[in-house]
């Protein structure tokens, strides 16, 4: 799951743990564009295997900005299996100006 936070200015990613006893850590990567193209694709964090939860800012510097993500689970043996790819979109910025 991603979703924009309000309250922390970020992308909050959320995944269910993985069953592989043989788990080494998990790795977030991004992708920008329209859709998720893992030959695009790049590293951005490297989560220990007891975390479930991420959040950055990593490609939703600017209001409007859009960024898909993917959690890849790692093994010891350095095997990996990528999840579905999230969208996340920083809203555009609703600030108001002064009212007269």
């Amino acid at each position: 799951l991603g979703i924009w936070d309000v309250a922390t200015q970020t992308a909050a990613l959320t995944w269910t743990p993985s069953a592989r006893t043989d788990l080494l850590h998990y790795e977030v990567r991004a992708c920008l564009g329209k859709t998720y193209n893992t030959q695009n694709e790049y590293r951005v964090a490297t989560v220990a295997k007891d975390v479930l939860t991420w959040n950055t800012n990593e490609g939703l510097s600017t209001p409007g900005s859009v960024i898909h993500y993917k959690v890849y689970v790692v093994t010891q043996t350095h095997r990996e299996r990528g999840s579905k790819a999230v969208k996340v979109t920083r809203p555009a910025s609703t600030a108001l100006g002064n009212a007269a």
